[in-house]
């Protein structure tokens, strides 16, 4: 194969390897996000190390419910990206079959 060419199956195998990244990038976002939540939830409880005032805990329980509802959007977005490695899988294995 010449220098520079690429194949179909290479062009939707790096396309595949970048929404892949992508996942992974989306996964630990909602991680960072839950442990974010959690930290909000042991505010509203008043168990960290220092006692949290009223108003203190009535924002960490805000901070939690904005959090998980950005949460949520993430997840709709992170749908969207695996339906498209999905079909760039998928339109691989069509490439793979045919060369």
């Amino acid at each position: 194969m010449p220098q520079g060419h690429h194949s179909e199956a290479e062009k939707i195998a790096d396309l595949v390897d970048v929404q892949i990244l992508d996942i992974t990038a989306h996964i630990e976002a909602l991680l960072r996000g839950v442990r974010e939540v959690q930290h909000a939830i042991l505010n509203v409880r008043g168990a960290g190390r220092d006692p949290v005032p009223r108003g203190g805990r009535i924002a960490a329980a805000e901070d939690a419910a904005k959090r998980l509802a950005g949460m949520q959007r993430d997840c709709e977005s992170l749908k969207e990206v695996i339906g498209a490695a999905t079909a760039g899988a998928a339109a691989l294995r069509t490439v793979a079959e045919e060369e």
